[in-house]
Parts: C-alpha cells; sequence; structure tokens
C-alpha cells in the first residue's frame, strides 16, 4: 500500500496476519514482488526506478541490486524467472538479474527506445511497440536463433571489422566453416 512501509504475511487460513513475518522496506518503497525464493522481492519505488531486495525473516530488509530505470510509463514488464531470478525490459533493453548474486547481469540494449507490454515467464519473448504505429512485434531473445539467421543472410562469418563495430563481446567464431 502507498505509503505503508511494511509488508504484511496474512495467513489465508486465518485472515490475521503473521507478525514474525513482517519485513519493513522503507518509506520511498511502493509495491514489493516476490521472486520465486521468497527470500528477496523486486520493489518498485516512489520515483519509478525498480530495486532487488533481501527480506530475510528476522532480519533487517536490504537493497541489493538496483535502482534501475526509470522507467517507461505502461510500456516496462517484469518478471520473476525462478530462483532468485528477475528480468527488466524497459526503454529497449532487455535485464536478467538474480538477486542472490548481484554481480549477475545479463543485458540485451536494442539502441532505440522501444515499449514492451507484455513477456513469456522466462522473459526469452517479449511484445513490443511498433516504433511509429502499424503492428507490435513478438521479439524472441535467443542468440542460438539470431546466429542461425546471421549465417543464413550472410553466407559466411563476419570479418573483423564487422565484429569490431558491434558492441559487446562476440566469440571469435561466429558462423561454422
Amino acid at each position: 500500500m502507498a505509503g505503508e512501509p511494511d509488508v504484511h504475511t496474512i495467513s489465508l487460513r486465518t485472515g490475521k496476519e503473521i507478525k514474525r513475518l513482517r519485513v519493513r522496506l522503507g518509506d520511498d518503497l511502493n509495491v514489493p514482488m516476490f521472486l520465486k525464493d521468497p527470500r528477496y522481492a523486486a520493489v518498485l519505488t516512489k520515483g519509478g526506478m525498480v530495486e532487488l531486495w533481501s527480506m530475510r525473516s528476522g532480519q533487517t530488509a536490504n537493497r541489493v541490486v538496483g535502482s534501475l530505470g526509470p522507467l517507461n510509463p505502461n510500456q516496462y514488464v517484469v518478471g520473476a524467472t525462478g530462483g532468485s531470478g528477475f528480468f527488466l525490459a524497459n526503454n529497449g533493453s532487455v535485464l536478467f538479474l538474480k538477486a542472490d548474486d548481484p554481480g549477475y547481469r545479463e543485458a540485451y540494449e536494442f539502441g532505440e527506445l522501444r515499449g514492451f507490454l507484455a513477456a513469456t515467464r522466462d522473459g526469452k519473448a517479449l511484445l513490443r511497440t511498433p516504433e511509429s504505429g502499424g503492428r507490435l512485434g513478438l521479439f524472441r531473445l535467443d542468440p542460438a536463433l539470431w546466429k542461425r539467421h546471421l549465417c543464413t543472410v550472410l553466407g559466411r562469418d563476419l570479418t573483423d571489422d564487422e565484429r569490431g563495430g558491434l558492441p559487446g563481446r562476440l566469440p571469435a567464431e561466429t558462423c561454422p566453416s
């Protein structure tokens, strides 16, 4: 609830709060979403940012990853990918993070601002908004599929100059000989 810094756990059987499971997040945090591993949550801040928090019973909750954003209003998608895994599709990029491994980050940057409206549970297929009018597009984050398409279109491997002009790290050999 906005303005309520505590997360309350209610027993569905009795309808009463289980006070030992209450977690205090902070006044500037708005909405928690528990990950598959209930010791962690993704939290939306009042400023439109996302943070990952460790929320262990009997301990003070603390931020382990963040702040990410700001979010593109009504055009972002978040989800829990299993364990402490989390993804955020926002403003032309998709990030995969792990709350229990703050250094882990798998990022897909698209070089253009795009909105995202929906995603599969694993975050690997996304419904994104069109650049300017037109139809919505389904976009799959599947590097093996991209590699097959690239090799089919080019019919050869990338040259050193082509590889050097692309962002990020690429394998030494993209297409099989």
